[in-house]
Parts: structure tokens; sequence; C-alpha cells
């Protein structure tokens, strides 16, 4: 399990009453299949810089794809 400065973790467990524990606490304390299933548990998100990728190369393909549409449309050209 990989600990971000800053970061926050909420484990949640089928059943369990509600328990805060530090990030701190339970790094320190956690046996190794416990670090493996909290790690596994974990959900990313994508960067800034991702996710405006992404967005270009979408919005470069609905371009694309538009055009083809289009061209294909007009002159009956066969892809």
């Amino acid at each position: 399990m990989v600990s971000v400065p800053g970061s926050s973790v909420t484990l949640v467990s089928e059943g369990a009453e509600c328990l805060m524990v530090s990030k701190r606490l339970f790094l320190q304390h956690a046996n190794i299949r416990s670090l493996r299933v909290a790690g596994d548990m974990v959900m990313t998100f994508p960067t800034a810089e991702t996710l405006e990728s992404k967005v270009k190369e979408n919005r470069k393909w609905k371009s694309y794809k538009s055009d083809l549409v289009q061209r294909v449309m007009r002159h009956g050209v066969t892809v």
C-alpha cells in the first residue's frame, strides 16, 4: 500500500461497526495480507493532465468521424 502525504484512507468492512484508525497506526501495525487487501481496494483517479489528454483525443476522434461520415454521404466513398 502506497502512502501519499495528506491523503486519507477509508476501509469498509461488510457488517462491521465504523472504527476510525489513523493511517500511520494502520500502516505500522497491519500485516502483509491486510496491506495487500487495502492496496487492492484503493481507487486511483487520473491526473488533470491525463484527463485533458483524453478529452483532446476524444474531440479529435469525434471530429475525424464526423468529417468521414460527411465525405461518405456526399461522395459515396467506401471506406
